[in-house]
């Protein structure tokens, strides 16, 4: 009796899962559905509707989350290799090894910085469908003002 209790369990849920696959992809790719219109984000989340200043006109427009997040982390991989570019010029422009020792240093610790303040955004929206562009966003963010902060003492001393 339990083998066809289970037989006829299994039966039963078998249909549900490519239902469900087509139901989970039909909302992927909607056009409307799921898509971020920057004054949304704006009324719902202040925090992150700020930082869509901070992202290029492209992100800026209305899409699906999937390319939302996509468009940014092309942004952010974009600020990250600045900010590579402007630390190796401030390293070749420093005196000595223990200068440079320092900068690599503080360079490490401001990384780290950014992302567990980051990462402290994204978890205070628990799993929301937000919390990944708030990262991306947070990070583009802080990338963009290191890099420009970075550039402005070092000119300034150099």
């Amino acid at each position: 009796m339990s083998n066809s209790v289970h037989s006829r369990d299994r039966s039963m849920r078998m249909p549900a899962w490519p239902a469900l696959a087509i139901v989970l992809l039909a909302g992927c790719h909607a056009p409307r559905e799921g898509s971020v219109d920057v004054r949304e984000t704006q009324a719902a989340s202040p925090a992150v509707g700020q930082s869509f200043a901070q992202a290029r006109p492209e992100c800026d427009a209305p899409m699906p989350i999937v390319e939302k997040n996509a468009c940014l982390a092309r942004e952010l991989a974009m600020a990250e290799a600045e900010l590579r570019r402007t630390e190796a010029a401030i390293l070749q422009s420093l005196p000595d090894s223990v200068a440079a020792a320092t900068f690599r240093r503080a360079a490490r610790a401001g990384t780290e910085y950014r992302d567990l303040l980051c990462l402290s955004l994204y978890q205070s929206y628990q799993g929301g469908s937000l919390g990944g562009m708030s990262i991306m966003l947070c990070k583009i963010r802080l990338t963009r003002e290191r890099t420009r902060a970075e550039k402005e003492q070092f000119t300034m001393n150099g």
